[in-house]
């Protein structure tokens, strides 16, 4: 690991790039059958040393069951089992997913910032170069 790195970036750029790279993860996902689910990001919230809440982001392939319960006042009742990262046996390939191992954190309250590790903002430039403003390490 490097050491972080605090960049502003184009908020709806990034949004707006990322959406489009999931697109086919999320078409997979209404395709699968039997309860699976592919979770192509997983959002922790963490408290800082200096008490500013976190949000970390980590993309990647999460495995899920989602067990039905039924429904209790119009709302259905779920349940989801985290189940690894590899594919569950009997599911189609998923399709590639180019954010896999993107990660960073952002704090609230500091709208249009990231705080990116440098090995993992040289891995993903292709996507940085198009929503980074400035860098202020």
């Amino acid at each position: 690991m490097g050491f972080y790195v605090k960049v502003r970036v184009d908020e709806k750029k990034l949004r707006e790039l990322i959406r489009s790279c999931l697109r086919e993860v999320y078409r997979y996902n209404r395709r699968v059958k039997g309860g699976y689910y592919l979770k192509p990001v997983h959002v922790v919230y963490k408290r800082g040393a200096k008490g500013e809440i976190r949000e970390y982001r980590y993309y990647g392939r999460y495995w899920y069951a989602v067990e039905y319960f039924g429904k209790s006042r119009g709302k259905s009742i779920i349940r989801w089992l985290y189940l690894g990262r590899d594919k569950p046996k009997g599911l189609p390939p998923p399709p590639k997913n180019p954010l896999e191992g993107l990660r960073y954190y952002t704090i609230k309250g500091e709208p249009g910032f990231l705080y990116v590790d440098s090995k993992v903002l040289e891995r993903f430039s292709w996507l940085f170069e198009k929503v980074v403003l400035e860098k202020t390490s």
